[in-house]
């Protein structure tokens, strides 16, 4: 889909279908991370039956008023799944909250702020390689993790 500009990219967002997860807003807005995590944990264990490797799940944050402690036992709770959450920071921040969250749940999560991504000669490809970057190091530490719950306590 091109969408032109941000009138065209939000005209797209709302024709999107209801069962398409797009965030929680107003009250409940501060969970909407916890929420996506959970909803993108449910969609990895479905592809990785139906033969995925990894599932990518790609969130636009401003990071305000986020529920860190939901959101952290939410990434907890998807680490045996095959997920990487990458949270691109837009807005005015705080992005250090992202980062932050993104340290304790180094396995699943990475954190990139959009502004400083997008500040180079080449703003499309620098944001691409900052939020593909981690991939490789979550699905390494992934099958670190399975590969020591396989092996018995003895």
């Amino acid at each position: 889909m091109v969408c032109e500009g941000f009138e065209g990219a939000l005209g797209y967002y709302n024709s999107l279908p209801p069962y398409i997860f797009r965030g929680a807003r107003g009250a409940s807005a501060a969970a909407g991370l916890a929420e996506a995590v959970r909803y993108g944990s449910a969609i990895a264990v479905g592809d990785e039956t139906r033969g995925a490797s990894r599932t990518l799940l790609l969130l636009m944050t401003p990071a305000q008023g986020l529920d860190m402690s939901a959101a952290r036992a939410a990434l907890d709770g998807a680490r045996g799944t095959q997920l990487s959450v990458v949270a691109v920071g837009v807005g005015d921040g705080p992005f250090h909250e992202l980062g932050r969250l993104a340290a304790h749940s180094s396995q699943n999560m990475s954190a990139v702020d959009f502004h400083s991504a997008i500040a180079s000669k080449f703003p499309d490809r620098s944001l691409a390689l900052e939020v593909l970057r981690a991939l490789p190091q979550q699905a390494e530490l992934t099958a670190l993790m399975r590969a020591a719950k396989a092996v018995p306590a003895s």
